[in-house]
């Protein structure tokens, strides 16, 4: 009996889509150069270009390691000379593809402001550059690098490009491209508590932020022991300059009287109304920050009414947001 299905001839499949096939997807509307395409830098270098770094940092062995990469430019290769012609330069194609790393490391000495280097480059495209840190290794605030293409050999009032100004740490580098470029009292900064110097008996404290440092002040708390001497010490907390121009004065919540030990604290909030007699409160302004850059610098300190000369202060914490502040 015969077969009632139909098989395939004998040969080899036919060859592409069946003629009666249609796609139901939209075609790609454009293509991409998959060789000799143009290097992904917008930035070419030239040989009088120099790239110069700025360092300020506020952390003890700080190291910064800033990283270039850089698509080298051809180079050129004198030709014979001939009798009909002067000899030409031809480019090797073995140099076109060649990128350097160039790496820089510095120890920036901390709170004595910039430190700046200038670091020659050569011709080519530059790919990008990237400034991390070991020491701030999770808090903006610490360490400060500024980047840019200058000239000559000193990047003050000379920069020609800048390419990233801002905070690095060793996660959070600081880079171009795609880096920002800001100024390094723009926060957020270093939250951290800083203790004051403690007096001698019977003296008042004063507290200024150290050199190029900008202080946000959030809240402080010191430890006040009066002496057996029979008195009400009443403490004012002030906020002026060091020429003593006062911008701001607030009084605590009870007198100190003898023999006691009691904790001072301010905040930028209202008073707390609490229980324990010994635990006082003033207020500070908000927002309040320090800087001892420019002119007088900010000042808080305390002024004990009726001081005695056995009463002491001690224990004196500030809790701050520190940035860098170096003009």
């Amino acid at each position: 009996m015969g077969s009632s299905f139909l098989l395939p001839g004998p040969g080899q499949p036919v060859t592409g889509p069946d003629p009666t096939f249609k796609s139901g997807s939209t075609p790609a509307l454009v293509t991409f150069d998959l060789v000799s395409v143009a290097p992904p830098s917008p930035l070419y270098i030239q040989r009088d270009d120099l790239l110069a770094i700025v360092v300020s940092s506020q952390v003890t062995n700080e190291v910064v390691t800033v990283r270039a990469r850089m698509l080298m430019g051809p180079v050129p290769r004198g030709g014979q000379p001939d009798q009909e012609a002067p000899p030409e330069a031809t480019v090797d194609p073995r140099n076109t593809n060649i990128i350097q790393d160039i790496v820089f490391v510095t120890t920036p000495a901390p709170g004595n402001g910039t430190q700046s280097f200038v670091l020659p480059l050569a011709e080519g495209y530059l790919l990008g550059v990237t400034a991390s840190t070991t020491s701030a290794s999770t808090s903006r605030g610490q360490t400060f690098v500024r980047c840019s293409l200058t000239r000559t050999n000193s990047n003050v009032g000379n920069q020609r490009l800048v390419l990233f100004s801002d905070y690095a740490t060793n996660i959070a580098v600081a880079s171009w491209p795609y880096g920002r470029q800001l100024s390094p009292t723009e926060g957020p900064g270093w939250i951290h508590g800083v203790q004051a110097a403690t007096p001698g008996a019977g003296a008042d404290w004063s507290f200024t932020a150290g050199n190029a440092q900008r202080l946000h002040v959030l809240s402080f708390s010191a430890t006040f022991t009066a002496a057996v001497a029979v008195a009400s010490r009443n403490i004012t907390i002030i906020v002026d300059d060091t020429a003593g121009n006062i911008v701001w004065q607030d009084d605590v919540t009870a007198a100190v009287t003898a023999s006691q030990v009691a904790s001072i604290n301010a905040t930028q909030t209202n008073v707390p109304v609490g229980v324990i007699a010994t635990t006082l409160f003033a207020v500070i302004p908000p927002g309040l920050q320090m800087q001892n850059n420019v002119g007088p610098a900010t000042r808080i300190r305390s002024l004990t009414g009726n001081i005695q000369g056995a009463d002491q202060w001690s224990a004196i914490f500030f809790l701050v947001e520190q940035l860098i502040d170096n003009g």
